[in-house]
Order: C-alpha cells, then sequence, then structure tokens
C-alpha cells in the first residue's frame, strides 16, 4: 500500500469512529434523559346508536351521563328497543334508569311490557317502583300486567304499594279485577298514603268507595248503682 493509500485508509478510519462516538453519545444522552413520555390514551368517542347510549345510564358519574339521557329522550320510540334490552341487565341502576325513561315514552314503549313485568318483583326496591310507574304510563295496553300489579298491593314496602295502587288506575277495565284487593288496601294499610291511593284508584275503576274500617265494638258503660237507702 502505498503511503497516500495508507493516509487515505487511516482518515477514512478515523471518520468513520468518530460517528460512531457522536452517535453513541447522543444514545447515553438520550438514556439520561430518562424514556420518552408515554402519550395519554384518547379519550372514548361520543355514543351515537341507542344501545351504546343506554350503557351510560349506570352511573351519573359517568361523562355522557347526561348527554345520553337527552338524547335518548330526543330518540323517544326509536329508543325502545335498547331500552327494552336493559331491563335484563344484571346493574341494577341500569334496571331502573331504563323502567323511567320507558315511562317518559309511555303507550309507545308497549313492546316493553313483557320485560317490565318480571321487574315488579326485582330485588331492588327502586327497580320495583319504576317499573309499575313504567307499566302504568303505557297504559290499557299493559293490561297483562294487572295480576303482577294487583300483587304488589301487598309488598312490604309503601312506596311499591303506593305505585301499584296508582298505576292500577291508569290500566283501564282490565284493572277492575283488582279492585276487591284495592279495597281492602284502602281499609286496612298502615300507611295512609297507600290507603288514599288505592281509595282513589277504586273510584277510577267504578268501584264503592271504600268504607271505613270499623272500630272496634266498644261495652256500653254499665250506670252506676243507686246508693243503699238507709
Amino acid at each position: 500500500m502505498t503511503k497516500a493509500g495508507r493516509n487515505g485508509w487511516i482518515a477514512t478510519l478515523t471518520l468513520v469512529g468518530g460517528l460512531g462516538l457522536a452517535a453513541l453519545g447522543a444514545t447515553h444522552a438520550r438514556a439520561a434523559e430518562g424514556p420518552a413520555p408515554v402519550p395519554a390514551p384518547a379519550a372514548p368517542a361520543a355514543p351515537t346508536t341507542p344501545e351504546e347510549l343506554v350503557q351510560h345510564l349506570k352511573t351519573q358519574s359517568d361523562p355522557y351521563y347526561d348527554s345520553s339521557v337527552q338524547q335518548l329522550q330526543s330518540l323517544g320510540v326509536k329508543a325502545v328497543p335498547a331500552l327494552t334490552a336493559a331491563l335484563k341487565d344484571p346493574n341494577p341502576n341500569l334496571r331502573g334508569r331504563a323502567a323511567a325513561m320507558l315511562a317518559g315514552v309511555g303507550a309507545g314503549a308497549k313492546e316493553a311490557v313483557p320485560a317490565l313485568i318480571p321487574l315488579v318483583g326485582d330485588g331492588t326496591t327502586a327497580v320495583r317502583v319504576l317499573s309499575i310507574s313504567a307499566l302504568g304510563a303505557i297504559g290499557p295496553d299493559a293490561a297483562e300486567a294487572v295480576p303482577a300489579i294487583t300483587k304488589a298491593l301487598a309488598d312490604p314496602m309503601p312506596d311499591v304499594r303506593r305505585a301499584a295502587a296508582e298505576s292500577l288506575a291508569r290500566l283501564g277495565a282490565a284493572a277492575k279485577s283488582a279492585v276487591p284487593a284495592l279495597t281492602e288496601v284502602a281499609q286496612k294499610d298502615a300507611n295512609a298514603d297507600v290507603k288514599a291511593a288505592a281509595a282513589k284508584t277504586v273510584e277510577t275503576l267504578g268501584g264503592a268507595a271504600p268504607a271505613a274500617a270499623p272500630a272496634a265494638a266498644v261495652a256500653p258503660e254499665k250506670a252506676p248503682a243507686a246508693p243503699a237507702k238507709p
């Protein structure tokens, strides 16, 4: 190798070595700065379909709760299938809120009746109340619920009994079969509001106004004995 060739080769190695050291230095510098920050996860997409909207009713702390309620209300009858499906959700909050929204639809929610009837006996008091109220709001098209709602007149919770009494008034002629049970509630229930609601429904359904429960008979006082003659 000529002297000129040897000098050129040495210069090339020097240049390559310098570049390698520079790259290594940059790598160490990046390592000293720590790992690159992980980007924050993107916010979930806003719900758009009724099925997506319903899933945001589970808790009021959900960021889309209020907007989902408003959109479902605006959908009206179109939201009924998704709300009906939600009645079978294991979350009682969702079951109750779905029932409440179906009540807002009214008669247009009649397809939900078969799914609402089992909830008249739900293990959560609020779900029972809201489901019974929804059936009443649907009106005569929910006539098949009369037996279940009549049974709810004996529920241990007064709010449920009152909802049952009030809803029966809205179910039309089919609810007349409940008049005997309503009459008994109007006379004997321990809660004054339940008694009043039952009595009003009996009158609405064309039954005789319930008579007040008879008071216990009181034995007449005996006249005082005449004083003995002296």
